[in-house]
């Protein structure tokens, strides 16, 4: 029998880190009443509930030319439940969930299916999808384990773990459960019953019980994905509106200190727009920054710049900052 034992070595924590983790810890204990208190995530859509073949392959399909038609990324929530047993280990993807929206999750039992329905692999590869939540290329790498026909991946570029989204806009560096996330961003918890977690996924047909908890799954990763990205948005927008105001004072400064009359008709639309060019010029070189890691192809529209960039000239106007 080969040995698979491996020795671990683990870093040596400095006084501080261990004074850091110990506070963390008793910080974590005098909270966990108030968090035990906190109201669970509710998820009061439609539940699609789906246990053969052919449903499973029809309803692929209509999501499928759902993401075909979209001009947009058709963002889904999405996750899978397997059996586990202490004695024989994981068993078999047998649960699928998908929620292409807010209000609606599919939830597809394929513990009895020898392979996945080729509208679902499709689907899950598709160009234009994105699949979000929590450890999701895990999911997908065991999804493919169990099932052939799986282009891994190309799935796997279609994931969104909503937990990297976290660190790359909020915290860096942290370790993420859905649990934490939830708890986190709606100050609320997610229902994770040790029962119903650990329960008999394979067999049909799924109690109400396991099909909310599947549900809030899917639920929770597309809602924690739209929360993070309006975070995100809100972000860029403060970060856009601090260098364009910055650039305004200093142009001002600039111009004052060459004893320049600041005139109204510096801010008509032909100098307003070459403005607008060169703060479109000083977004573009601070990108390279926390900025680059958004979503490529995310630009400042020269439009959007100039009436910004009006508005600023509009405000020192009326504080006398500049005289005609």
């Amino acid at each position: 029998m080969e040995n698979n034992c491996q020795m671990v070595l683990r870093k040596r924590l400095s006084a501080e880190e261990r004074a850091k983790q110990k506070e963390e810890a008793e910080l974590l204990k005098e909270n966990k009443p108030i968090l035990d208190e906190r109201p669970f995530i509710e998820y009061n859509g439609k539940v699609k509930y789906f246990t053969t073949q052919i449903d499973c392959a029809v309803w692929c399909d209509t999501l499928l030319n759902q993401a075909i038609q979209t001009e947009d990324l058709f963002i889904m929530g999405f996750d899978i439940e397997w059996p586990f047993s202490f004695q024989t280990g994981s068993g078999k993807t047998a649960v699928i969930q998908i929620s292409p929206s807010l209000n609606e999750c599919f939830i597809f039992h394929v513990s009895t299916l020898k392979n996945l329905p080729k509208s679902l692999t499709e689907l899950l590869a598709y160009e234009k999808v994105r699949l979000t939540g929590v450890n999701i290329k895990n999911d997908i790498r065991k999804l493919s384990r169990d099932f052939s026909g799986i282009d891994v991946e190309k799935v796997i570029t279609n994931c969104i773990d909503v937990g990297i989204l976290a660190n790359n806009i909020h915290n860096p560096g942290a370790r993420w459960s859905m649990e934490r996330l939830v708890n986190h961003f709606f100050d609320l918890r997610i229902n994770k019953n040790k029962k119903v977690r650990q329960s008999k996924w394979h067999i049909m047909p799924l109690s109400q019980e396991q099909l909310t908890y599947a549900a809030i799954d899917a639920y929770a990763s597309l809602k924690l994905y739209h929360h993070l990205k309006q975070m995100q948005s809100n972000i860029l927008e403060k970060e856009n509106n601090s260098s364009i105001g910055q650039a305004v004072l200093k142009w001002v400064d600039v111009v004052r200190n060459k004893n320049a009359i600041l005139s109204g008709s510096l801010v008509k639309e032909e100098q307003a727009l070459k403005f607008a060019q060169y703060l479109e010029h000083v977004n573009c070189q601070a990108r390279n920054g926390w900025l680059g890691k958004l979503k490529k192809g995310t630009i400042l529209l020269k439009n959007l710049l100039l009436e910004k960039a009006r508005m600023l000239m509009k405000e020192i106007e009326m504080i006398g900052g500049i005289k005609h």
